[in-house]
């Protein structure tokens, strides 16, 4: 069975009527008339499966135009299946569980967004979240896969925040390396990738020792200002009309600080550099080269013989400590 645990939403989409070509349910939707199997979901977002409070939603009203209230829906067809199940929307309701009572767990904690981690509200870390995922899953002998993504990167650098993008990729190695730790690598295919790259730059010949949200202290810009380390290509932290701020009058460690850009834009923008792509456990050997992105889910149905792949060879091997012929992913 499948699990995704997230620390961004998934915003619904209002389809244009003019669009009558192709119209499809939004995401909060689908996770709910398609994931019904699926035992673990963990993230933000709440206010996207319902418009009006009841018992069986978050305390402040949703953002649906529709009317729908589908926590509800889960709920209903959970108790259909006759399954352990737990719908939660605070973290001290998902920390009290008694997880060897749960085999399906919903749990947005947050009407948007989860914050992000350099402000160190209560809510769940995305370690938290994955040691309660792996915890849930692993009871499955057939194996499992987990998605975690750490969607707040992407926010952060969207945002021209430098060291919320990358408090936050700290965030997903510490999930990483906890997931490692919980986990048998030599049945456990773990793969960790991004879906793309952003426009940021680490620049310069500062002394190794200078901290990446600081100036490069070799030289000075043809402005005359020092340069900060880290930049960005496009976004808001540009200068629109008007010269380039001294970096020097500004604080540049403070939470909020936002890097200097050279394109001013709301949001800044992706970029087409490769991605790196890390994998450890069985099957890892194909991860050995430069792939395209479709190959990685190939990879991973071919590990857990799934689709095109359940009559390959190694999918009639038993497992040396578990009996079993599939790894988890």
């Amino acid at each position: 069975m499948q699990s995704l645990c997230f620390r961004c939403p998934p915003n619904h989409s209002i389809v244009s009527s003019s669009n009558s070509s192709f119209v499809c349910d939004d995401i909060a939707s689908q996770l709910i008339s398609n994931g019904l199997d699926f035992k673990v979901i963990l993230g933000g977002g709440a206010e996207q499966f319902y418009q009006n409070v009841s018992h069986v939603t978050p305390k402040t009203p949703g953002s649906r135009k529709d009317g729908k209230n589908l926590f509800k829906q889960w709920l209903s067809e959970q108790r259909k299946r006759n399954r352990r199940h737990a719908l939660v929307f605070h973290p001290y309701e998902l920390r009290r569980l008694n997880l060897t009572k749960v085999d399906y767990l919903f749990g947005l904690l947050a009407p948007s967004h989860l914050d992000f981690e350099i402000h160190g509200t209560d809510q769940p870390s995305l370690s938290e979240m994955t040691r309660i995922a792996v915890q849930i899953l692993s009871r499955n002998p057939k194996g499992y896969v987990l998605l975690v993504e750490g969607g707040r990167i992407d926010h952060g650098h969207h945002i021209n925040r430098a060291n919320y993008a990358l408090t936050e990729a700290l965030a997903l190695e510490r999930a990483v390396n906890s997931t490692i730790g919980l986990v048998d690598t030599d049945e456990t295919l773990v793969v960790v990738t991004a879906d793309h790259s952003h426009g940021y730059g680490v620049v310069g010949y500062a002394n190794r020792r200078t901290h990446i949200l600081g100036l490069d202290d070799s030289q000075l810009a043809d402005d005359g200002y020092p340069y900060l380390i880290s930049n960005y290509f496009s976004g808001p932290g540009a200068s629109s009309g008007k010269p380039r701020e001294n970096p020097l009058i500004s604080r540049t460690y403070r939470n909020g600080y936002r890097q200097q850009a050279l394109i001013p834009l709301r949001r800044g923008m992706h970029a087409a550099d490769d991605v790196p792509l890390y994998a450890t456990g069985p099957f890892n050997q194909l991860f050995h080269r430069p792939v395209d992105n479709t190959f990685v889910a190939y990879a991973t149905m071919f590990s857990l013989c799934l689709g095109p792949y359940e009559n390959e060879p190694h999918c009639f091997r038993r497992s040396v400590t578990s009996g079993t012929g599939l790894p988890a992913v």
